[in-house]
């Protein structure tokens, strides 16, 4: 049975308090994409880092950023007390958890901000006590000891902000893996294609043996991107400018750009969308979708195409705190006297609070 954690306090809704009561000074352990990510989200609560710092092999006398040192990370280690380490990395797995290894071994305070992309979900005990029913049943739904260990550990993560609970959970191979093994020939829909990654390492895990890619990026620059990648592909590509949705239509975003970015009328990016169901006449086997909420519509837009062909679905479940809830429920409707789904949960992001999905793999009687 699934439990209700119980945590006096959230660490993630205080950090930036804790930090400023702490006094030490602040160092970012990392010097790329998320570091600067960190350092921004510092800046807004009125803090500053001393200096960023990085492992001995890619350290450089001299470097800066934003005109903060960046320091050899094992010579800090060597009088850690004196500061506060914040985590500034996404991976690898082994250095996250190393990082906070080194707090226990080295001293130091280890914190780390799990929303550096912008905060999704919000989760309190009481939005869990009100849907307990609910998660329960969707509990009861997944095929797995992993997947009911991955949506307890992500309960625990959301209500008490200890990043820990990623670790036992974490798996690295998002989407091709173990569970959709059995798709590698098979057609694949990728929606939020972004510049083309995803798509690709379709192909790569493939071996060329995929039949065919359809792939959705409403962001111009990134569709040119998306373009230019999949036309070196050795697999047919469909690519189209519309983010998936459940009709055609042209929405907002507002917000932060990239992964924090969020649905709102006032919002000052323009994004055409439209429905899978508009869009597909093929059959297809295998369906993808990490798109910034937009997901139950998107899956609406594309129960035509579900009910026909049933493809298997791997689901972004960490938008909404409702996520675990409404889109289970949604694929369950789908399911036919011929054909069920089998639901899987897994974490593909240790280091914070994103990358939950949910996997929906047809069985056939």
């Amino acid at each position: 049975m699934l439990q209700i954690p119980v945590y006096e306090r959230n660490a993630q809704h205080h950090i930036y308090e804790d930090i400023q009561n702490d006094g030490r000074p602040i160092v970012i352990y990392g010097a790329g994409e998320v570091a600067g990510l960190v350092a921004r989200r510092l800046q807004k609560h009125g803090l500053c880092p001393h200096a960023f710092a990085v492992d001995r092999a890619y350290y450089r006398s001299g470097q800066k950023i934003d005109e903060v040192p960046v320091c050899c990370y094992e010579e800090l280690q060597t009088h850690a007390n004196d500061y506060i380490f914040l985590l500034g990395i996404g991976q690898p797995e082994a250095r996250v958890r190393a990082f906070f290894e080194d707090g226990q071994r080295c001293g130091g305070g280890r914190l780390s901000i799990n929303t550096p992309y912008g905060e999704f979900a919000p989760m309190n005990r009481t939005f869990l006590e009100q849907h307990q029913e609910a998660l329960q049943e969707t509990y009861a739904w997944l095929s797995d000891a992993l997947s009911k260990q991955t949506m307890q550990a992500y309960l625990n993560l959301k209500l008490s902000g200890d990043l820990r609970f990623n670790f036992d959970v974490f798996r690295a191979d998002q989407y091709f893996n173990a569970l959709t093994e059995f798709l590698k020939g098979g057609l694949f829909v990728d929606c939020g294609a972004f510049t083309g990654d995803t798509a690709e390492a379709f192909v790569r895990w493939s071996g060329g043996t995929c039949s065919k890619i359809i792939a959705l990026e409403p962001d111009a620059e990134n569709y040119k991107a998306l373009r230019m990648r999949t036309d070196a592909l050795a697999c047919p590509v469909d690519t189209y400018p519309f983010g998936a949705w459940s009709q055609k239509d042209v929405l907002r975003f507002q917000g932060e750009a990239g992964s924090s970015s969020t649905l709102g009328e006032a919002g000052m990016i323009e994004v055409p969308v439209e429905a899978l169901d508009n869009l597909i006449q093929q059959d297809v086997d295998f369906i993808e979708m990490d798109i910034e909420g937009a997901e139950m519509e998107a899956l609406s837009g594309a129960q035509e195409t579900i009910r026909r062909c049933h493809p298997a679905l791997a689901i972004a479940a960490y938008h909404k705190a409702e996520d675990l809830i409404t889109i289970p429920q949604y694929i369950k409707t789908f399911e036919t006297e011929d054909v069920t789904y089998r639901f899987f949960l897994r974490k593909h992001h240790v280091a914070d609070e994103l990358e939950l999905d949910l996997y929906a793999l047809p069985e056939r009687q």
